[in-house]
């Protein structure tokens, strides 16, 4: 069973269950499917629920390795178990497919709530109070929860317009303590996010906003990711490396 999640040129596909002559052909099928895109330059392989592979499994990444190559791409690999990484050690793929140091996800949350300005106050401190189990300082919280503010502001005032939606906020960490939140609606989208994005942009100058809501998450988080398309709504994904980490 493959499960995959294209972004741009990157294609990610998780493997499940095992990899041998019985499968090998479906999966080869499946992956040169998702490969004919021609688009497509860079592939993952995730074998986080692999549990078996032969060398039938070999062929099968060799040849879209091969496909790869052939057209100036790259391939990886990444949640290799001890099994699978010796077949990889002993076919000597892994002196020409790297593998990814992939981080686990330690716990996560989710939030949906109305898109109404109460509860910006009320996304902020949630997430402040799931930021705790790291350890973060005080100005760590601050700017965690600067950041989250302007979000589920944007998504309030610009991204619905007054009527009554939905947010979605996700919050997870990993083992590195890097935290990740996502702020999502399902508004009316923006046409230009890059434009967006400058500062002192604003749609709504008669309101007198100041345009600089993507510049204060720039400047208080480490990462800033914007996905948006018209009609459809906006997700906003930032990420900020809690200093303190994961306590054991």
């Amino acid at each position: 069973m493959l499960r995959s999640y294209c972004k741009q040129d990157a294609l990610v596909v998780a493997l499940d269950g095992e990899l041998d002559h019985f499968c090998a052909q479906s999966i080869r099928r499946q992956l040169d499917e998702m490969l004919a895109d021609p688009s497509v330059r860079y592939l993952v392989l995730d074998f986080d629920k692999l549990t078996f592979m032969d060398s039938s499994g070999i062929g099968v990444i060799l040849g879209r390795y091969r496909i790869l190559r052939d057209r100036g791409g790259k391939m990886a690999v990444c949640h290799m178990n001890p099994h699978i990484a010796r077949i990889f050690h002993m076919s000597g793929m892994d002196r020409i497919i790297p593998e990814l140091e992939c981080f686990m996800t330690r716990n996560h949350m989710v939030l949906t709530f109305p898109s109404l300005a109460e509860n910006e106050s009320f996304a902020r401190v949630a997430v402040a109070a799931f930021a705790v189990q790291l350890s973060p300082t005080l100005s760590e919280i601050a700017d965690l929860k600067t950041a989250v503010s302007e979000a589920v502001t944007n998504a309030i005032v610009h991204g619905y317009e007054g009527c009554r939606g939905e947010i979605t906020l996700r919050g997870s960490y990993d083992d590195r303590g890097e935290m990740t939140v996502e702020i999502e609606d399902h508004g009316r989208g923006i046409p230009d996010v890059a434009q967006a994005m400058e500062p002192f942009y604003t749609t709504q100058p008669e309101q007198e906003r100041s345009g600089m809501g993507f510049s204060v998450m720039q400047t208080f988080m480490d990462d800033l990711e914007v996905v948006s398309h018209p009609g459809e709504g906006t997700l906003v994904r930032m990420r900020k490396k809690i200093a303190a980490g994961v306590r054991a």
